[in-house]
């Protein structure tokens, strides 16, 4: 479907915005039909100042939204199906009137690869959608010390590289999910390199929570070295899409459920330093 705020014309949802499928490149007359299964994980269009992102879930149901220059244009979610090679849409969910609840819509299907596919346009021509991994960075969050003691323990440079390789580890581990997921991973830093993390999610991953291999590959990614302390921060992430409940304002960074069962120990405020002391002791 097409979806484009800035128009007054009738809206077509989502051609616009869907993304790649998993399967060979042949035109839509050699297409067998599309297994459904083939849509299952999180897609991206970039048309200009527009930016689409689909995610398609196990259970037949979809959850989208769309950027106009950086911000949040319309947010949606319904439910989705394959007939034949053509996506239909139903719209359950919309933050704008004129996109409506009960909305329907298709999308035929001219190419697939494993990491795109193309849709025909209405009123003619194509649109190419992306598949991207699951895991995306929403915000960085460095509220456990002031910006000063933050900024005189650890460098810039070195904390944004440190930042990048923990990224990449994370987008290897969520290739494809399609549980939707807001994830905080809180990171420690000691003065001596060693690191350790710590993980907060709405809620539990597909299967159990099987989050220990990450742990481990994440505290297996060299730190940095801090001068006078310790330093934490927190990745704000999303997973699959993230289940759109997470506020667009940054506030105070979360704290692990063994951070809150020390901290209740003590009454008054409690610096960085002794938190990290009782949570991780040397």
């Amino acid at each position: 479907m097409r979806l484009n705020p800035n128009r007054k014309s009738r809206l077509r949802l989502i051609s616009a915005w869907i993304a790649a499928l998993v399967c060979v490149l042949m035109p839509v007359c050699a297409l067998a039909g599309i297994e459904s299964g083939q849509l299952i994980g999180t897609w991206r269009c970039v048309d200009g100042p527009r930016t689409g992102d689909y995610t398609f879930r196990k259970d037949g149901t979809y959850l989208a939204s769309v950027q106009v220059n950086g911000k949040v244009a319309w947010r949606g979610a319904g439910s989705w199906s394959m007939d034949g090679n053509t996506i239909r849409y139903v719209v359950t969910r919309s933050s704008l009137a004129r996109i409506p609840v009960g909305m329907k819509d298709a999308d035929p299907v001219n190419e697939i690869t494993n990491n795109y596919y193309i849709i025909a346009v209405p009123k003619g021509g194509t649109e190419k959608y992306l598949r991207i991994p699951a895991f995306e960075t929403t915000d960085i969050n460095i509220g456990y010390l002031s910006q000063d003691e933050f900024g005189q323990r650890i460098a810039v440079g070195d904390l944004a590289d440190y930042i990048k390789r923990l990224e990449a580890v994370c987008k290897a581990f969520f290739p494809q999910s399609s549980v939707p997921e807001d994830l905080d991973l809180i990171v420690v830093v000691k003065p001596a390199g060693r690191s350790r993390v710590w993980f907060v999610s709405s809620g539990t991953a597909e299967g159990g929570d099987q989050r220990e291999p990450l742990r481990k590959a994440l505290e297996g990614v060299s730190a940095p070295v801090t001068k006078g302390g310790p330093v934490g921060f927190d990745i704000q992430a999303s997973i699959a899409g993230g289940t759109g409940n997470r506020s667009d304002v940054s506030g105070p960074p979360p704290l692990p459920k063994d951070w809150s069962d020390e901290l209740s120990k003590h009454t008054g405020t409690v610096h960085f330093d002794d938190v990290v002391g009782l949570v991780w002791p040397d």
